[in-house]
């Protein structure tokens, strides 16, 4: 099974293994007289100049991988180089200039390995006019069907006109967000902000809880060699479980778009970068696990506090204790309670002993103390 990913992510990250589909053509355009020229071309069919070496090649209109031996050899070379008398493009293997025969050893090799952009073979072609006879031509062309002039650099694509839309609906949800940020502040402020109430205390009592655990059967998934042995199967499937690089059986070959590296002599390798999905059992399943069955509370008000019964059945544990110590205060505002987890400040809380208790907005006790 194959996948393809976008191009753009994939060039992102060159740390996937690269597999060669082929080679393609290239093409550069003279800055002197503006031609395009085939890419394994190194001067100039229109003017005769030489490629500079700081010309870059570019992606033709149409995209396709050569099929002759003798081409593909040829890319297989490398990156050409420039003879550093003349500029003149010679190939990678050659040792003096073919125009002025200097010799190379000191000239200078052309980039490769650059990232020309995405191999797309079904890129349709558009037409041009001939800037000497305005004949129409395929823009994959390099001289005029009709009176064989030399065509000119790429046409720019036309510029449409968007249409008129509505308001951007991204304003509306930042907008949103705005207003329900200042409404969050909003809520905090009133919070924080606190007014003191004198209140008297009218009891206090405290409130313990012991969670009861037992044994129960429960479904839970995970990665087959990862499930207890004592667990029962129920269903499995294949997922994704990691990639890598190397092929493996129960595999998945991910590539990503096809792209083209300019080889430095005219022409492109067409690469992608592939990665194997490896596929492993996922399975839902039963075992046994301890689970809340019950909450036992117990309330009183005369220290030291108690837990409930510890009476427990043969398939139960004891889980967590906890203790909440509440006071409870009149005011001539209405009645507040006090939770708290100090026994120390429970220690406090007398009957008819005078308070001064601060409130927030909401009605919530922040905080008290004995007047």
């Amino acid at each position: 099974m194959r996948q393809y990913l976008s191009f753009h992510s994939f060039k992102k990250a060159r740390t996937m293994p690269k597999e060669t589909l082929g080679y393609m053509k290239l093409e550069w355009t003279c800055p002197r007289c503006n031609s395009r020229n085939p890419g394994p071309q190194k001067t100039c069919l229109s003017c005769g100049a030489p490629q500079p070496e700081n010309v870059a090649f570019q992606l033709p209109e149409k995209a396709e991988l050569i099929a002759d031996e003798q081409e593909i050899a040829q890319a297989k070379k490398g990156a050409d180089i420039h003879c550093p008398y003349c500029g003149a493009r010679n190939p990678a293997d050659a040792e003096v200039c073919a125009q002025c025969g200097g010799d190379l050893q000191e000239g200078k090799q052309r980039e490769s390995g650059r990232v020309v952009g995405a191999f797309v073979p079904q890129a349709s072609a558009q037409m041009m006019l001939c800037p000497h006879c305005a004949a129409e031509n395929d823009s994959r062309s390099f001289n005029c069907v009709s009176c064989g002039a030399p065509l000119g650099g790429k046409i720019s694509p036309q510029v449409s006109v968007a249409k008129s839309k509505g308001p951007n609906p991204m304003i509306w949800i930042a907008t949103g967000l705005v207003i329900f940020l200042m409404l969050c502040v909003g809520v905090l402020l009133l919070a924080a902000r606190t007014k003191g109430i004198e209140a008297t205390l009218r009891e206090s009592y405290w409130q313990t809880s012991l969670v009861v655990e037992g044994l129960r059967a429960v479904e839970r998934a995970n990665w087959r060699n990862e499930i207890p042995t004592e667990a029962t199967l129920l269903n499995c499937e294949f997922r994704v479980h990691h990639t890598q690089e190397e092929a493996v059986p129960n595999a998945n070959k991910v590539c990503g778009t096809p792209y083209t590296l300019d080889s430095g002599g005219g022409y492109a390798e067409v690469v992608q970068d592939c990665v194997y999905e490896v596929l492993m059992e996922y399975c839902s399943y039963t075992t046994m696990e301890w689970q809340v069955v019950e909450t036992r509370t117990k309330q009183g008000k005369v220290l030291p506090v108690t837990y409930p019964s510890m009476e427990l059945a043969a398939d139960q544990r004891p889980g967590k204790q906890q203790v909440l110590y509440v006071c409870v205060f009149d005011s001539s505002q209405g009645e507040y309670r006090y939770p708290t987890s100090d026994e120390n400040f429970y220690r406090q809380c007398t009957p008819q002993s005078q308070w001064i208790l601060e409130v927030n907005a909401f009605g919530q006790v922040l905080a008290a103390k004995p007047k």
